[in-house]
């Protein structure tokens, strides 16, 4: 499993409610290598075993799909030179934040607190930017694939004021407020992934460039939407139509993206749809 599909699965940790019944510790507690794509480096390993040790785990696995000899080759014994052959990153520390929750859990399941180990772990790993990963993790909770739906909505807190935002748009007496309320969430979404892009490690950088980047281009986006949805409301059919083309060129290159990077599908991302369709609707009404 990719680290950056990891946050995901961290937060389905973080969503498991704690134990009411008394619970001993999970004797073999630790992590296994054992996902699709490039196996890591001897060095990544050795990283995640200093990891490991640090926060109580005590088992390593070594599985990686893609490797020959553990599949395919599997009757045959590993040749000198494939031991100590070195393979590209992936996603390392990314996964560190699910190992973390995960390790708290495992270590004692009765006091295991899913929001606090989430918020520990992020702040231990990333410090003052601890904020921002929370902001942008925050858009990619949930996994969904042809066999398994887990986690947590996308941008909970985000996609609750979008559809506050609806129920009272465009004249209901908290409109304004609801506008504003979305306004700044976006604008803090914008700015958080800035932040990670100017200073996050390199090394770091290096999992998670293109969704921070189709953060930054959803997020803008979305402050697009919100000033279309203003000038709908108030029937500037010159505006509307000015920002209308502006927001199809921005939703046109966030899909060209979503090749390399998805994210917040169903929130920041949703929102562009569902604004566009209001905007269409409102015209069809006034012809």
């Amino acid at each position: 499993m990719s680290g950056w599909k990891c946050l995901a699965v961290s937060a389905l940790i973080a969503g498991m409610a704690p134990m009411a019944a008394s619970a001993e510790p999970i004797p073999v507690r630790g992590i296994v290598e054992g996902f699709y794509g490039t196996p890591w480096t001897q060095a990544h390993r050795l990283d995640m075993l200093e990891f490991c040790g640090t926060h109580g785990l005590n088992a390593y696995i070594y599985a990686p799909k893609d490797d020959s000899y553990h599949r395919a080759k599997w009757r045959e014994p590993y040749p000198e030179g494939k031991r100590k052959e070195l393979s590209l990153l992936v996603h390392e520390e990314l996964s560190k934040i699910t190992l973390a929750t995960g390790a708290d859990y495992a270590r004692d399941p009765e006091a295991y607190d899913p929001q606090e180990s989430w918020e520990r772990a992020l702040k231990e790993q990333y410090g003052s930017l601890s904020r921002d990963m929370e902001l942008f993790a925050g858009q990619s909770q949930h996994m969904e694939n042809s066999w398994a739906k887990a986690g947590r909505q996308d941008g909970a807190e985000l996609r609750a004021s979008m559809d506050a935002l609806w129920k009272s748009w465009p004249d209901g007496e908290s409109s304004d407020a609801d506008w504003e309320k979305v306004y700044g969430q976006v604008e803090e979404l914008h700015a958080a992934s800035g932040n990670l892009l100017h200073s996050l490690p390199m090394h770091v950088l290096e999992e998670c460039r293109p969704q921070l980047m189709q953060m930054q281009r959803i997020a803008e986006a979305d402050r697009t939407a919100l000033e279309l949805m203003k000038s709908v409301r108030a029937g500037d059919e010159r505006k509307s139509g000015r920002l209308i083309s502006v927001l199809e060129k921005k939703r046109g290159e966030i899909v060209r993206k979503e090749r390399k990077a998805m994210i917040s599908e169903k929130t920041a991302r949703a929102f562009l749809d569902e604004v566009l369709a209001y905007a269409a609707d409102r015209k069809r009404e006034s012809t």
